[in-house]
């Protein structure tokens, strides 16, 4: 479930990881997303992110020993028009915080590859109109960063990007305005950044898509 920071949904939750634990996301006290891990049947719920700012999207690493999350922390005004968010990734108890993107504008929807060693994710660099796209880097410390898609001319975003279980491709959902009117689609494209087709026809919400495990249906 997808939800964007500044709505009134109270929690989002991630799929369980390898370790059979979900991680979630809800607001705090002082009405901040906060990230939250707990068991598959949400006993044991643990706080594990504190920060007087937004954090959310959790998703696991393959082998549950990471979470890979959004967070506006780095952003030295959060109130102003200029958004700064970027992925970080934590051990599960919320120590071993490392930031992996270098606060340059937003940095969102981190996905870990199947083995582990890429997260793929949405940004726009500071530069929305220029640089927007599905970008992949090393999940280890953000290295390595490559862009993957380039928006055409009309498209306004690309967001959520997902692996495919074999890890060789990226689903996403791609955004543009007709005539005023947010349409979007679902995109399906290559690490490689070949190879772009698109899924589904132009509606007001087609919504966000993950693949299911063994690789044969997008949900």
């Amino acid at each position: 479930m997808i939800v964007a920071f500044g709505l009134a949904a109270p929690v989002a939750a991630e799929l369980p990881g390898k370790n059979g634990r979900i991680a979630f996301m809800k607001h705090d006290s002082a009405s901040h997303w906060q990230v939250w891990a707990a068991s598959a049947g949400l006993g044991s719920q643990v706080q594990i992110t504190d920060a007087s700012a937004d954090s959310g999207w959790p998703v696991w690493s393959p082998d549950g020993t990471r979470i890979a999350f959004d967070s506006n922390r780095a952003d030295p005004n959060q109130g102003d028009s200029k958004q700064i968010n970027d992925i970080y990734t934590m051990s599960p108890d919320g120590s071993a915080v490392r930031r992996l993107t270098d606060s340059k504008g937003a940095d969102a929807d981190a996905a870990y590859s199947p083995d582990g060693a890429l997260i793929a994710f949405d940004a726009d660099r500071g530069r929305p109109r220029r640089d927007q796209g599905i970008y992949v880097m090393n999940a280890t410390d953000g290295s390595q960063l490559r862009r993957i898609t380039v928006r055409p001319a009309g498209a306004e975003n690309d967001l959520a990007p997902r692996f495919s279980p074999d890890g060789k491709r990226l689903v996403f959902t791609r955004y543009r305005l007709v005539s005023g009117v947010e349409l979007s689609a679902l995109m399906l494209v290559n690490l490689d950044g070949r190879g772009l087709v698109r899924l589904t026809t132009w509606t007001l919400r087609v919504g966000d898509a993950d693949w299911s495990p063994d690789g044969r249906r997008l949900v």
